[in-house]
């Protein structure tokens, strides 16, 4: 028998027990660490793949090879030399000589069909390895000399708040079926052009987000290693187990970290219960979204518990399969452009020919709306809620033609919700104007100007009128909940215990998040803002300045607007920002969804 096939015989014997007991310490120490974040499961898992490899390595070092020719080679087995420092194939007991020979006979014949049938699977394993790279290879080529994508400049700006510092190239192929992440050198994040364009921005950014954090944890190498686990130890069991654990909890890791930085647990749990939907064939070398298990990773995503002795029980399954549902529910609700039962029960279009500049919308009681002398174009930002310009394809005429409107609602108009949820007038409006103007729109993300909220001082100080809130008001609604008092309204100039308003020249907000500044920025200024001051907690604001209508007076000039007086030659709302809030806007490229309007017709008159 040859040297070699001797020791890789008694390698993959022992490794059997060697496996087994690496796979239960393994099992161990991770149940008792399941409370403990993803990250740290993630590096016992990767250590005990290591260990798996040493473990045969070392094996090797320790068997030693039969010396043919040489004297020791003719005694029995039963009688060779015993050394401490090498690790025997058969461990010799005080027994029968013939019960020594016949075991250590027994399992030294059986070494070369060992050896051989695991040639067999090493090599198909590293064809089936060596094809998987060929095509990574070629979809990196492609990815490298396609144009990049429409989500370039959103991937850069999650890139830099993960702290990757090499640009990553994000390029959209028609030919795949989920988001891939390949390349070492030089990564690349490929989107499917069909996938995606179910997704909204949102859902769209987590799933970038989850491709750059593999690239952020350098998980392509340890892939690597466990390709070569698997091809070379491939017989185990527990290789296999424990290789799916790796997988397991690099997925969760990497969700973990896009959750982070979408802040939408449930719109990034329907993105990727869309994109499984879409995964085919796989390209195992390369990190996917859709890696791991879609059950278990939705489950935690969604804080989902399930009895710990069966991670596939059916109420776990029915559980996941619920909060994805619902998740895809709400997500559908809140973008529906039309809801039959969302209507107006009464509605007069007519043209406004009075050319008069100025135009008014109220809502009355018993559910009455009034809109005088509005451009259409108007109408629909309002109705969906977005920034001029997010609202693409709008022909001339929208902008220059005015029209009346006078609707009567079934009944009083219910409030929102939530401030990110659409009101009932705004789908009531979302219906007329599909029903009267014939209005088509899709939505799609891209690009233009936004600003970043940022704080001007670098040591951390803000300005006098924004400070942190003394008033819970987690704990004041709590107690409206249950029965208490309702707030008292805020007197004139005084700040709302817990609440926001922004009016002509004037913002202010009480116990309230950075979130709602940078909402009633986004209204205000006329772009998206987004929030890069890294300011947790709860905040009073005030924010007084002159509007821009104002400034464009006369010096000395003093415009009324809604009963309040402005002088022209006040702060605008940039320079406000940075006197009174101590933050400033910085103007910047980035991705927002857009609503593009396919179809549109002028209204026939009543």
């Amino acid at each position: 028998m040859n040297p070699w096939m001797y020791v890789a015989g008694w390698v993959l014997v022992h490794f059997v027990w060697q496996g087994a007991v690496v796979a239960l310490a393994a099992t161990c120490v991770l149940h008792l660490c399941r409370r403990q974040a993803a990250s740290l499961r993630y590096v016992i898992a990767c250590g005990a793949m290591a260990m798996m490899l040493a473990g045969a390595v070392a094996t090797a070092a320790l068997v030693k090879a039969p010396t043919h020719g040489s004297e020791s080679s003719n005694v029995p087995a039963h009688r060779r030399e015993v050394r401490a420092d090498v690790l025997l194939p058969i461990e010799l007991q005080n027994t029968p000589a013939s019960a020594e020979a016949s075991s250590g006979v027994r399992v030294e014949l059986l070494l070369p069909w060992i050896v051989s049938a695991w040639l067999c699977g090493v090599t198909f394993l590293l064809l089936r390895a060596g094809a998987g790279w060929w095509r990574v290879r070629r979809l990196h080529s492609l990815a490298l000399s396609s144009a990049s994508s429409i989500w370039q400049g959103a991937g850069d700006r999650i890139a830099s708040r993960l702290n990757l510092r090499r640009a990553i190239r994000i390029v959209e192929l028609p030919h795949i079926d989920v988001p891939l992440v390949i390349g070492c050198l030089r990564p690349a994040v490929v989107l499917p052009i069909a996938a995606i364009a179910q997704l909204d921005v949102a859902q769209v950014e987590a799933i970038l987000a989850h491709e750059l954090a593999h690239v952020r944890r350098h998980d392509y190498l340890v892939n690597l290693m466990q390709t070569l686990a698997e091809t070379l130890l491939f017989y185990h069991p527990a290789v296999w187990w424990l290789s799916a654990r790796i997988r397991d909890e690099r997925e969760h890791c990497c969700d973990d970290m896009a959750v982070a930085v979408c802040g939408d647990p449930v719109g990034y749990a329907a993105a990727l219960t869309e994109l499984e939907a879409w995964r085919g064939r796989e390209v195992s070398l390369a990190a996917a979204a859709t890696g791991g298990s879609l059950l278990l990773r939705v489950r935690r995503i969604l804080r989902v518990e399930m009895p710990e002795d069966s991670r596939t029980s059916p109420w776990a399954v029915a559980i996941a399969v619920a909060a994805v549902a619902g998740g895809l529910t709400l997500t559908a609700i809140a973008q529906a452009p039309v809801r039959e039962a969302q209507s107006f029960e009464v509605a007069s279009v007519r043209p406004n020919t009075s050319g008069d500049a100025r135009s008014t919308s109220q809502i009355l009681p018993g559910g009455r709306y009034t809109a005088i002398n509005v451009p259409a174009r108007l109408l629909i930002i309002n109705s969906y809620s977005l920034q001029p310009q997010q609202l693409i394809g709008a022909p001339d005429w929208i902008s220059s033609e005015r029209f009346d409107i006078v609707a009567k609602a079934e009944g009083e108009f219910e409030p929102p919700e939530s401030r990110d949820t659409p009101s009932q007038v705004q789908l009531m409006m979302q219906s007329l104007l599909a029903e009267r103007f014939k209005l088509k729109v899709h939505r799609e993300p891209r690009e233009v100007d936004i600003y970043a909220l940022v704080p001007v001082r670098t040591d951390g100080r803000l300005g006098p009128e924004l400070k942190p809130s003394a008033t819970d008001c987690e704990a004041v609604r709590a107690a409206r909940g249950k029965g208490g008092p309702p707030p008292e309204p805020p007197k004139p100039g005084e700040r709302p215990q817990c609440g926001a308003w922004v009016g002509a020249g004037e913002l202010v907000a009480g116990g309230q998040p950075l979130l709602e500044l940078v909402s009633m920025l986004s209204g205000t200024v006329g772009r998206s803002v987004i929030d890069r001051t890294g300011l947790k907690g709860t905040y009073d604001i005030y924010l007084k300045w002159t509007p821009d209508i104002v400034r464009q007076r006369g010096p000395g000039e003093t415009v009324r607007i809604n009963g309040v007086e402005f002088d022209p030659s006040g702060p605008s709302i940039f320079t406000a920002l940075q006197e009174q809030l101590g933050l400033k806007l910085e103007s910047e490229r980035g991705t927002v969804e857009a609503l593009v309007i396919d179809h549109i017709e002028r209204p026939a008159p009543d």
